[in-house]
């Protein structure tokens, strides 16, 4: 059976490499090669900097409290689909049930800390710090954030980490869509579900 190659994800779409070179993603319990991972060119790295630009665009102007009800989404997707998600990450990381299945509940932990974000993101205010002077404080978007993940937590540090900045209107570069180094996650139906459709209103 051939091995599949796979794409990389920007501007809302999976994508084909030009690159000339593809990394082996092996089952490390059976030695086995399940798929092949592109080294994005200079060109695609630096298409994927510039749709994350123009997302942030429109994703910073809304409600944080519509930006919540995405958050909200993906914890009902990770609770209807943590069996596959457990599965996928012990086939791609050679570990056992319980060790992926406590990586994918690990991603539970920051996305329900984001849930609170409308409380969290509140800014402050101070009458008086001086004669005639109030000062208030308004927490606003930095912008786009690039993010090396590490390989052997590919469900906690990714999906646990980014949704957190989501939140924050800030829009997080990832270097999994990038290289599309994590294959199991990606492959995934809650996460893929998630990015494509109910987060970033595109069709996979």
């Amino acid at each position: 059976m051939a091995v599949k190659k796979l794409k990389y994800f920007a501007g809302g779409r999976w994508l084909d490499s030009k690159c000339e070179k593809y990394m082996d993603v092996y089952n490390p319990s059976t030695g086995e090669v399940i798929a092949q991972t592109p080294c994005c060119t200079k060109e695609e790295v630096n298409e994927a900097i510039a749709c994350a630009k123009e997302a942030f665009k429109s994703w910073s102007n809304v409600p944080v409290m519509k930006r919540v009800q995405v958050i909200y989404k993906f914890r009902e997707l990770l609770e209807e689909h943590m069996d596959e998600l457990t599965e996928l990450c012990a086939t791609e990381h050679g570990k056992v049930w319980n060790e992926a299945k406590g990586d994918i509940l690990k991603v539970k932990e920051p996305v329900e800390l984001a849930c609170s974000a409308p409380s969290l993101l509140m800014g402050e205010s101070v009458r008086d710090t001086s004669s005639g002077y109030d000062t208030t404080l308004y927490r606003e978007p930095v912008g786009v954030f690039a993010g090396i993940v590490p390989f052997n937590f590919p469900g906690m540090i990714p999906m646990g980490w980014m949704f957190r900045r989501l939140t924050c209107k800030a829009i997080l570069l990832d270097s999994a869509y990038l290289s599309a180094s994590f294959p199991a996650i990606k492959r995934s139906k809650a996460f893929a579900s998630l990015l494509i459709s109910s987060a970033l209103g595109v069709s996979p």
